[in-house]
């Protein structure tokens, strides 16, 4: 099993480049899009678990994917959506990283702590934002070829 700190994902669509970003402009109650310029767009989900991304809260950091268009011909486009490794995971596994070096070292950090807690809450959260990043693409793309 090959395991990926982003998510990356292409279609195809029949549609011109310039349509596309139409539809991206196009306000929805599911996700917010920004625009960065013709070919490059965040999409950012309205509501998230494990992130305080809801009404109430700021947007620490939402679940969001980027989106990439390019040509593949005059009447056909690539959409691209990627992701990059979350912070919080980056921060977990360094965590990790340090707690064990201090174990090693004999500091008197819990054994649970290295081979159960932070390893589970690393799994736990990957999967949580993996499959939370899954469905917001799941969303775009949708709204992109029903639109």
């Amino acid at each position: 099993m090959k395991i990926r700190l982003n998510f990356t994902r292409e279609i195809e669509v029949k549609r011109s480049i310039n349509e596309i970003a139409g539809i991206l402009d196009v306000r929805n109650t599911k996700f917010n899009i920004i625009r960065h310029n013709l070919i490059n767009y965040k999409a950012t989900s309205k509501i998230s678990i494990g992130t305080l991304s809801f009404k109430g809260f700021n947007n620490f950091l939402p679940i969001k994917i980027n989106i990439k268009l390019r040509n593949k011909d005059n009447d056909t486009t690539i959409v691209q959506f990627y992701t990059y490794p979350r912070v919080e995971l980056v921060l977990i596994t360094i965590i990790l990283v340090v707690l064990v070096i201090l174990q090693l070292l004999g500091k008197g950090i819990p054994i649970v702590v290295t081979t159960v807690i932070l390893p589970l809450s690393l799994i736990w959260f990957g999967w949580l934002y993996r499959s939370q990043e899954t469905a917001l693409q799941s969303k775009v793309e949708n709204f992109i070829k029903n639109h």
